[in-house]
């Protein structure tokens, strides 16, 4: 009898269905004894049967996150088969089967997300927005998804809700199994369209498991450059510092960061003041100061040069490169809560109410 329902699932004959469960009200039971298995409902997904699929998921509710032997659930098999009615059907009546893990932890969203399949990925999003903390056993986002496979449409939609997020930065900076965050493998892929939107959202002196930071990975893509090759330069990333006005702190701040490191003059900034010079002091010593001083003078000449003459009348005492950004830091402590997220997502105009989604 098992046989006829699984051919009935895939002819979509839902008469033949209630025909056999007519003759033995228990068939539907036999498929939830078994940990791994096609049920009827893996069946039609994949043949792509709407109707028949949604028969036996009102029920057999259980069958949505069954996995058979390949860790595939229902939903999975639908979308491997690019039968998109049937995927937005099913979710229709239970939202949380787009956070059902299978096969090395990827949810139906890592998998649209991979297949740049933008239309379901905001589907996805818009009907169960938790789905985007879901992550694989290598321990990635879908962010991770869409930068890894240079899907940038994806990763266009991806981070356009979570401006809407409370986690935002949370998220994209969840390290995968390497120690990567999206950064760090945007860098190393060279993908700096990536880099130029992530700049500002993100910690750029986060280290993966090897210490290297995303300005360590660009700087080593651009000593390997040969010299026929255009070597990377700053503004390849995008990092357009804009003059600090007030609105714009944290952007501000991130970008003349990042830029101070990529010229290499931020050795102020992350090491402290040396002794002062004196007739004792060796070479080597003479060198190290000369070294931090040069990198204050100009870290703090440029930094000034970026910021508007109103501010900068009141941070313009200081000559140290750390009381400067202190200084600033002081004024501007609560400004990042006006830089609000700006970006439209493209599929709502508005942000959603996630309490009303799934858990």
């Amino acid at each position: 009898m098992e046989q006829e329902l699984m051919e009935a699932a895939q002819a979509g004959d839902i008469s033949e269905l209630y025909r056999l469960i007519r003759q033995d009200p228990n068939v539907l039971e036999l498929f939830d004894g078994i940990p791994f298995v096609d049920t009827p409902l893996h069946a039609a997904a994949s043949a792509g049967n709407t109707p028949f699929a949604i028969e036996i998921a009102r029920l057999k509710p259980s069958f949505g996150r069954k996995l058979n032997q390949d860790g595939l659930s229902p939903i999975h098999l639908a979308l491997e088969c690019e039968h998109d009615q049937t995927v937005r059907k099913l979710i229709s009546l239970d939202r949380e089967l787009i956070c059902v893990q299978g096969k090395e932890g990827i949810t139906p969203l890592h998998y649209v997300t991979e297949r740049q399949n933008l239309d379901l990925l905001a589907t996805f999003l818009f009907n169960c927005p938790t789905s985007i903390e879901k992550l694989t056993i290598r321990g990635e986002t879908a962010v991770h998804i869409a930068v890894k496979n240079q899907r940038f449409g994806a990763f266009e939609i991806l981070l356009a809700w979570l401006h809407g997020w409370a986690d935002m930065e949370e998220i994209l900076e969840l390290k995968d199994d390497e120690g990567n965050t999206v950064l760090h493998i945007a860098a190393k892929t060279n993908q700096h369209q990536v880099v130029e939107l992530l700049v500002d959202k993100v910690n750029i002196n986060a280290r993966n498991s090897d210490g290297w930071t995303a300005r360590d990975i660009l700087l080593q893509l651009s000593s390997q450059q040969n010299t026929t090759s255009q070597p990377i330069k700053f503004s390849d990333v995008g990092c357009d510092i804009p003059e600090l006005k007030g609105d714009n702190f944290k952007m501000w701040k991130e970008r003349v960061l990042l830029h101070l490191g990529w010229i290499d003059i931020d050795y102020a900034i992350r090491k402290d003041e040396p002794p002062a010079v004196t007739n004792t002091n060796t070479e080597a010593e003479i060198a190290l100061y000369e070294h931090w001083e040069r990198s204050n003078r100009l870290s703090v000449m440029f930094i000034k040069t970026k910021i508007s003459a109103g501010i900068r009348g009141s941070v313009d005492q200081h000559t140290k490169v750390r009381d400067l950004l202190k200084a600033i830091d002081e004024q501007f402590v609560t400004s990042d809560k006006a830089f609000a997220s700006t970006l439209i997502m493209k599929f709502c105009s508005t942000r959603l109410d996630t309490s009303e989604r799934c858990a």
